[in-house]
């Protein structure tokens, strides 16, 4: 990792100028999984007014459609704060149906395990189905790790016995969300990429879609129409926001709020944990103003 400036800023506005596209990532950044945090809006809506694009970009594993929906019943309204809302699930169902399935089975109708509650979350014009048994299975989907009305999980114990079977029949296992956790208020769970990592680390193989993985900024760019050294990626996680926007090109701004605050406040140095995931931000911002 070659170690480069990092240039502190007290609000976006210092910056803004330079750069026509702002990227945002959701969860830990804009919103702390129950609120949107104090200068959001403020800081869209000027945004907005100046002229500049605004997309969400977030490893959520859900529709876009759906997505823009949950934003807006949180206090963001379409074309007011943001323009589009870019999500590694709507950027794996583009590949699910460009035939991604079919090169990682070699079957024309595939058929996937997934958790229950998660069945909605597919296409339903690609050739698949779902299976209960995994045995039957010619992929492991999973894209929630929990019921919508449960609370989420702590620790990955519920979820071993599935993983060890996906690795005993060698499936590849499809995610859709590379986080290691999120946060509700003060609340951490772990998410979907604490699973995949498990499973890579156990020689299963994994792919991956989302922050740091290329696709998902490529949609945002060329939805966006804009060339990646007009872009700006702002996000509170230096594995997936960070490294993933400066692969890409992207200049980036680290918030210390959401997966990096709570890094901090475990006794991690912000040079260390730099380090560690193998990327620097170009600016940081303590929180979004």
């Amino acid at each position: 990792m070659t170690q480069g400036p990092v240039m502190a800023l007290s609000s976006l506005n210092e910056i803004a100028a330079s750069f026509e596209l702002f990227l945002f990532d959701m969860f830990g950044t804009l919103w702390n999984g129950e609120a949107l945090f104090p200068h959001t809006l403020d800081v869209l809506t000027q945004l907005k007014k100046n002229g500049k694009k605004v997309f969400i970009v977030s490893n959520s594993t859900v529709s876009e459609a759906l997505s823009e929906k949950r934003a807006c019943q949180n206090g963001l309204i379409k074309n007011l704060h943001f323009d589009a809302y870019i999500t590694a699930g709507e950027t794996l169902f583009h590949e699910m149906r460009q035939g991604l399935f079919e090169q990682l089975t070699g079957q024309q109708e595939w058929r996937f395990y997934t958790l229950p509650w998660t069945v909605s979350n597919a296409p339903e014009n690609i050739r698949h189905r779902y299976v209960d048994d995994i045995k039957q299975a010619h992929i492991l989907f999973l894209t929630w790790l929990c019921h919508p009305n449960s609370e989420p999980p702590e620790t990955l114990d519920p979820f071993y016995e599935i993983l060890e079977q996906g690795l005993e029949r060698k499936l590849p296992f499809v995610c859709a969300n590379p986080d290691y956790m999120a946060f509700r208020g003060s609340f951490k769970y772990i998410t979907l990429g604490a699973a995949a990592q498990w499973y890579a680390d156990q020689g299963g193989y994994v792919y991956w879609v989302g922050k740091p993985y290329p696709q998902i900024y490529q949609r945002a760019l060329q939805t966006a129409q804009v060339e990646p050294h007009k872009a700006l990626m702002v996000g509170d996680t230096i594995r997936t926001d960070i490294l993933g926007a400066f692969r890409a090109g992207i200049k980036s701004v680290l918030v210390t709020t959401g997966v990096t605050g709570y890094y901090m406040a475990q006794g991690d140095s912000l040079s260390a944990r730099m380090e560690k995931e193998g990327a620097i931000p170009d600016y940081l911002l303590k929180e979004i103003c």
